[in-house]
C-alpha cells in the first residue's frame, strides 16, 4: 500500500564550492489560496505536479502555472504565487546559487514568458523527486544522488538541443542504457549482460558510459538498487523478501551487504529509522 506524504524538505548546508551547488528541495500540497510573497537569495524551480498556481515575478503581470509546467524564480527578484482557490497546488522545488547559474537559466524551455517553463517528462521529474526525498540522510552516496537527480530535472525543463556530434550520440547510448538498467534491476544485470545487449565490447562500454556519467557503469547498477531500495522501503509495506527480489538480488545477506557499502548502515537498521509502523 503506497503512502501519502503531504510535506517533506531538505536543506543542504555542505555547498559544494563557488560556482554551483543546491541550497533545497521539497515537496509540498498547498491549502486554496495559500500565498507567499518574498524576495529570494538564491535561484527556485518550482514544479506544478496538480492544480494551478498564480505568479508574478518583479513587475510583469501575474500568470498561470498548470500541471505539467514550471515556475522559474530567479534570485534578488520580488516575486509571489498563490495556490488556486478550486485547484489548490501540488508542487516540487528544488533551489540553487552560485556563479554558473545564469547559463542554466538562459536554457530553460521558457514558453514565451521567462518564468514559464513546460516540463518535457513530468513523470520522469515525479520520480527523480521521490528518489531526492530519500537522499536526506548525509552520506556521501545521498549527497552524489541529490546532485544526479537535479540535472535529471533540469533536463526536463531546457531546450531540445539538435547537435548531432559523438558527444551527443553517447549521450543518447547512455540514456538508453539507463533506462534499460531501471526498468530491468529485478534481473540479475552485469555489466556484459548489458554489454551484449547494446552491441558493445564490455571495455568500450565501460569507457563511453565513465565518460558522460563520470561513474562506472558496474557502481551506476549499485545506485539503481539502493535508490529503489530505499524508495521501497520508506513508500510501501512490501515485505523485505519482495524488496529483496525487487531489487535484483536472492537473498536478504546480499541487500544487506550493499547497504553496509553504500549507506554505511544495516539494512534492519534502515528499516527501522525510515518505515513507518503500521496504525493500530
Amino acid at each position: 500500500m503506497e503512502r501519502d506524504l503531504p510535506f517533506w524538505m531538505f536543506y543542504n548546508s555542505d555547498r559544494i564550492g563557488q560556482d554551483f551547488y543546491i541550497e533545497e528541495f521539497g515537496y509540498g500540497v498547498c491549502i486554496p489560496k495559500y500565498l507567499f510573497a518574498e524576495t529570494r537569495q538564491n535561484n527556485l524551480l518550482q514544479i506544478v505536479f496538480n492544480g494551478k498556481a498564480h505568479v508574478s515575478v518583479g513587475k510583469m503581470k501575474p500568470f498561470t502555472v498548470s500541471k505539467g509546467e514550471a515556475f522559474y524564480l530567479p534570485a534578488n527578484i520580488p516575486h509571489w504565487y498563490e495556490s488556486d482557490k478550486d485547484l489548490p497546488t501540488e508542487r516540487a522545488w528544488i533551489s540553487w546559487s552560485g556563479e554558473y547559474s545564469p547559463s542554466l537559466e538562459k536554457n530553460l524551455n521558457v514558453q514565451g514568458n521567462p518564468y514559464l517553463i513546460k516540463i518535457k517528462d513530468l513523470n520522469a521529474v515525479k520520480k527523480s523527486f521521490l528518489s531526492l526525498k530519500n537522499s536526506r540522510d548525509g552520506t556521501e552516496t545521498s549527497l552524489l544522488n541529490v546532485y544526479s537527480c537535479f540535472f535529471r530535472i533540469l533536463s526536463n525543463c531546457v531546450k531540445t538541443s539538435h547537435r548531432s556530434d559523438t558527444y551527443t550520440s553517447e549521450q543518447l547510448l547512455v540514456n538508453d542504457i539507463t533506462k534499460y538498467i531501471n526498468e530491468n534491476i529485478p534481473n540479475v544485470l552485469t555489466v556484459k549482460d548489458i554489454a551484449d545487449r547494446f552491441g558493445y565490447h564490455p571495455s568500450s562500454l565501460f569507457r563511453k558510459f565513465k565518460n558522460i556519467t563520470g561513474t562506472s557503469l558496474k557502481d551506476y547498477i549499485l545506485h539503481c538498487k539502493m535508490s529503489l531500495a530505499k524508495s521501497l522501503i520508506c513508500e510501501t509495506d512490501f515485505p523485505i523478501d519482495e524488496i529483496v527480489m525487487r531489487c535484483g538480488y536472492q537473498n536478504t545477506a546480499a541487500l544487506n551487504a550493499l547497504f553496509l557499502r553504500h549507506s554505511y548502515t544495516s539494512l534492519a537498521k534502515y528499516v527501522k529509522e525510515h518505515r513507518t509502523p503500521p496504525l493500530a
